[in-house]
């Protein structure tokens, strides 16, 4: 367990092989995540989820489009864990902070 104040996380080739993966970020940094990105760095869809640390599970699933970008913005809602699962071959960077 960290203690950092930001945790990348990152796959260039982010395959079937590879999902779904879970960023833990409450794990990860030893805090829930309070703000940061995600990209799709990749042409194809990557479907996302993400988990408050409020212990209510995870939202409803979407799909971030190859090329997009999601931001977190500071709010009361922190962020437990995301979770990425493959739709086709792609790539993402992440960072929380």
């Amino acid at each position: 367990m960290g203690t950092g104040n930001n945790k990348t996380y990152s796959d260039t080739d982010f395959t079937a092989g590879d999902s779904p993966a879970t960023l833990e970020i409450l794990e990860d940094m030893g805090r829930p995540g309070t703000a940061g990105f995600l990209v799709n760095d990749g042409s194809a869809d990557i479907q996302v989820e993400i988990e408050d640390a409020a212990g209510n599970g995870y939202g409803e699933a979407f799909n971030l489009a190859g090329g997009e970008a999601l931001d977190f913005e500071p709010k009361t809602d922190l962020i437990k864990r995301i979770k990425l699962t493959h739709i086709a071959d792609s790539a993402y960077r992440c960072v929380v902070k």
